[in-house]
């Protein structure tokens, strides 16, 4: 077996199973092998391939020899995945290089140069594709070892899905459903289930979309499952509706426990007890506009008097206005 060539081959690569098609993941090897005349060669050849990050010298990051690989009329497939014999996996191996080149060499010949690169491409099956709603993609921990799928600009990482299902933006190593590594821009409203019912002041005139304003209206509870599992009946309704808290008047919220109201009740506006004391027995001092001084009344005949001028209808704090909202 000599002065063997390899001529017209290509090398694809395809890290993804669809569960739709099976497409094993892997380098797609396809090739025509000829002697030195370029007579197609035929049978059955030992064919060893590796993989390097360079297109000569170096070491091969991973390495399979086939024994048996089917060659006919010079025409020979093969798809490279795995464990190679070196104890790496493939996708392991080249995950992470910016290029990667298979050298050949068939039996006992020496290896076919020059190396050729292996190409990421996409891959398609219209006939498969058109017409179907849904398209999965899926690992295979077999074959990929860790399961993970990952997107990159060379050594950058984009998006990582890890076998667990976490998400990472800008990481490779998501801690959580969804990790994002840098800034966020969302346009529209962001929904998070362990905010339903939490209350919020807006400085807008109007409650943004995903909430309600604190009204007292009566809303239906199939309509708004979640927030009636967090309030239920507190502010009142029955069966099939339920009230929202009501903020319209002006009320302020105060933090449960204390003398506060039960949760869900509204309570009244209210003065401390208190009282008030002369500066000596039979004695106050009487202010008024023009007018100070002393005057003497015997004990128990002080007289009422008003403050001058007339006070507001209501005891406040200094405050804004602002809209009462709760997350639905």
């Amino acid at each position: 077996m000599k002065n063997l060539k390899l001529v017209a081959w290509v090398a694809v690569l395809l890290f993804t199973k669809t569960f739709l098609w099976a497409i094993p993941a892997g380098f797609n090897i396809q090739g025509r092998l000829t002697d030195a005349n370029g007579v197609n060669k035929d049978g059955t050849f030992q064919i060893k391939f590796s993989v390097y990050s360079a297109d000569m010298g170096g070491s091969p990051v991973w390495e399979k020899n086939l024994t048996a690989v089917t060659v006919k009329n010079g025409n020979f497939q093969v798809i490279l995945q795995g464990q190679g014999d070196n104890s790496a996996q493939l996708e392991t191996a080249v995950k992470d290089l910016e290029a990667a080149y298979v050298e050949i060499k068939v039996g006992s010949e020496a290896p076919l140069v020059p190396r050729q690169p292996l190409l990421r491409s996409p891959f398609s099956s219209a006939d498969r594709v058109s017409g179907k709603t849904d398209v999965l993609i899926q690992s295979d921990s077999q074959s990929l070892g860790s399961g993970l799928i990952a997107m990159k600009t060379g050594n950058t990482d984009r998006l990582t899905i890890l076998n667990n299902g976490n998400v990472g933006v800008g990481t490779s190593t998501p801690a959580k459903k969804l990790s994002v590594a840098g800034d966020m821009e969302v346009s529209g409203a962001i929904s998070a289930g362990n905010l339903v019912g939490a209350v919020m002041f807006f400085a807008g005139a109007a409650c943004p979309a995903g909430w309600l304003r604190l009204d007292g209206s009566a809303r239906p509870v199939s309509d708004y499952p979640g927030l009636f599992a967090q309030i239920g009946y507190l502010y009142g309704g029955s069966g099939n509706n339920f009230l929202l808290p009501n903020m319209s008047d002006g009320s302020f919220i105060r933090a449960a426990g204390g003398n506060a109201a039960p949760v869900g009740a509204k309570q009244a506006d209210a003065i401390i007890s208190h009282t008030h004391t002369t500066p000596s027995l039979g004695y106050y001092r009487d202010y008024g506009p023009g007018r100070y001084g002393l005057n003497d009344y015997a004990p128990g005949n002080v007289p009422t008097n008003s403050q001058n001028p007339p006070g507001a209808a209501e005891t406040r704090p200094l405050n804004y206005s602002m809209t009462p909202c709760i997350k639905f």
